[in-house]
């Protein structure tokens, strides 16, 4: 009994370094942008349950949240954009874009996205009318993707599908935090670093996107994309993979090159029609990945990283037109 008054008081001193800690990171927050108290913020005020329990996660429809200094607003199916037309003009052509946190566009402004800025361009240049719907969460991975794009297929009508595939995009089963864990701006500093801290002595970045094409995990993720080609299919869509590169590595000589060329002709094999941003990040990016970056802290892709993906897909459906009309 005599070290129980010692235990309380420990207890006490860190209870209130806690709620200080709390305080501190709050305080901190609402000046500057930190990624994972963003993340955070994201979570709280822009994901919800899924009723049906079939996806981790979805976000909310009608919200809006400034996030990593940007507005980010959702539209009635909690897309980021206006809210669709219900009904498909006569000239119009619909896109809708499946994807995590980059199609989202994390820490960008809308205008900027590659969404926006490719439906800007076509609506420029070609004589249909173009709509993009863009439907990326983040912390999704292949099968969610594919869950989404038929529970949105009804309302958007889409004639074709681009999905914005990255390399971690067949983890099994991405997670968007607890209840506590996702108000509490202490408990997620210290989650991250130590998920950080773990990762760092259990393997490295080149080794965990190697294993994840070594095992099931990709299998999976190849037959979920064969079912998203097989819904395009049955409805005469076209369906379009767009493999986005990592930016931390860029250069001519990283491991990940391979990765991509693995991935492209999986799918290629499969009949899927893909294309391979990495030459491109590459040959513009190489040994300057940082350029690219929302923020230090943040390698999300930055307003150059998407104005590139748009012009990367500009050139595929311009050509995919031109093929179309000489046939």
């Amino acid at each position: 009994m005599r070290f129980l008054p010692g235990l309380l008081g420990l207890f006490v001193a860190l209870l209130l370094g806690a709620l200080a800690l709390e305080g501190t990171l709050r305080v901190i927050s609402n000046r500057t942008n930190i990624y994972h108290l963003e993340m955070l913020k994201y979570a709280a005020s822009l994901k919800g349950k899924d009723p049906t329990g079939e996806l981790s996660h979805i976000h909310l429809p009608n919200r809006r949240k400034r996030l990593m200094g940007v507005e980010i607003s959702l539209n009635n199916l909690g897309n980021r954009g206006p809210n669709i037309l219900p009904v498909k003009g006569p000239n119009e052509r619909r896109i809708l874009v499946m994807g995590s946190s980059i199609t989202m566009g994390w820490g960008v402004p809308q205008h900027q996205v590659f969404t926006s800025k490719l439906q800007s361009t076509l609506n420029q240049v070609m004589p249909t009318r173009y709509h993009i719907e863009n439907a990326g969460v983040g912390n999704y991975n292949t099968h969610y993707h594919r869950v989404l794009m038929d529970r949105q297929w009804e309302v958007v009508k889409p004639d074709q599908v681009v999905l914005q595939f990255f390399l971690d995009d067949p983890e099994s089963d991405p997670k968007s935090g607890s209840l506590m864990m996702r108000n509490s701006f202490a408990l997620a500093m210290v989650d991250a670093l130590w998920f950080r801290l773990s990762f760092m002595v259990r393997t490295n970045l080149e080794q965990y996107y190697q294993d994840i094409y070594r095992d099931q995990r990709w299998a999976k993720a190849l037959s979920e994309i064969n079912l998203m080609k097989e819904k395009c299919d049955q409805n005469g869509a076209s369906f379009l993979v767009l493999i986005s590169p990592d930016t931390h590595r860029l250069s001519s000589d990283t491991v990940f090159k391979e990765l991509y060329e693995k991935i492209f002709m999986d799918i290629s094999n499969e009949g899927i029609e893909v294309v391979n941003a990495y030459s491109s990040f590459s040959s513009r990016f190489s040994n300057k990945e940082a350029e690219l970056w929302v923020q230090p802290d943040d390698p999300h892709y930055n307003e150059k990283g998407h104005e590139l993906l748009a012009e990367i897909l500009f050139e595929k459906i311009r050509a995919t037109v031109r093929e179309a009309d000489l046939g």
